[in-house]
């Protein structure tokens, strides 16, 4: 993931992973729109996308 996204997936120290770890508590779903994961690997990404992260995501 870090080589995909470089500087743009941010860096966590020890103690803030520590924090994190266990800490969610409600996780929602907007049912109206959805963003799915596409694998730009193995097909084509759309050529619109200005940074990587656009690629991997196809919207419905």
């Amino acid at each position: 993931m870090r080589s995909i996204l470089g500087n743009q997936l941010p860096r966590f120290s020890r103690k803030e992973k520590s924090l994190l770890i266990g800490s969610l508590d409600f996780f929602g779903i907007n049912n109206y729109g959805a963003l799915y994961a596409k694998d730009c690997y193995l097909s084509a990404c759309p050529p619109e996308a200005a940074r990587p992260i656009k690629g991997f995501v196809e919207t419905t």
